[in-house]
């Protein structure tokens, strides 16, 4: 995991916190359909809470994947090249990550701006002031700005103090890596039984 101090911390806890959303989210759900099949009931708008949950749970959880290093990189022929230009295509990939995070999170801004401007509500039964669910999304996509840009800065300063350790930190697990790490994480499961 990329640590970033505060900023770590606050995804993990809103990452978490979002998670007990979806959670409670499908117990809706469940009271949903068993209110439907045996009582003839039902929440009005639960598809639409559930729309605005995964759209800020999503946002927040960009975020968090970065830091866990979770997006997915295609790395078969990456350990083959020198280790200053596996450090580039690090670096680019990053900056890739920064410039859409940033891109995401200047056009939620707009969208929640004139969504506040035109007092847009939704068009359902719940008329929900859309405003509301536009701020925690575009919240969660500029923390997941600000998350790619430090970890854009940090791994910049790394590649300039130690090449090798910056790779080792930042670039993708290799295959024996990820196995070695499974297997500490099985041992570690099995001790605490």
């Amino acid at each position: 995991m990329i640590n970033l101090g505060w900023v770590s911390k606050l995804s993990k806890i809103s990452s978490l916190l979002c998670g007990y959303l979806l959670l409670g989210l499908c117990f809706l759900i469940l009271a949903e359909v068993i209110g439907r099949k045996f009582f003839s009931f039902s929440f009005q708008g639960v598809d639409e809470i559930g729309g605005y949950l995964v759209a800020i749970s999503g946002s927040f959880a960009f975020g968090f994947g970065v830091l866990e290093k979770a997006h997915t990189r295609i790395d078969i022929a990456l350990a083959k090249f020198p280790i200053h230009l596996r450090n580039f295509f690090n670096v680019s990939a990053y900056m890739a990550i920064f410039l859409v995070s940033a891109f995401l999170a200047r056009y939620s801004f707009v969208t929640l701006s004139e969504s506040i401007l035109f007092k847009s509500i939704s068009a359902t039964p719940l008329e929900v002031p859309i405003r509301y669910p536009q701020f925690f999304w575009f919240i969660g996509l500029s923390i997941f700005s600000l998350i790619s840009f430090l970890t854009l800065i940090k791994i910049i300063l790394s590649w300039m103090n130690d090449p090798a350790q910056s790779y080792k930190d930042f670039g993708p697990e290799s295959l024996n890596d990820e196995v070695n790490r499974e297997l500490q994480d099985v041992k570690k499961r099995q001790t605490s039984k």
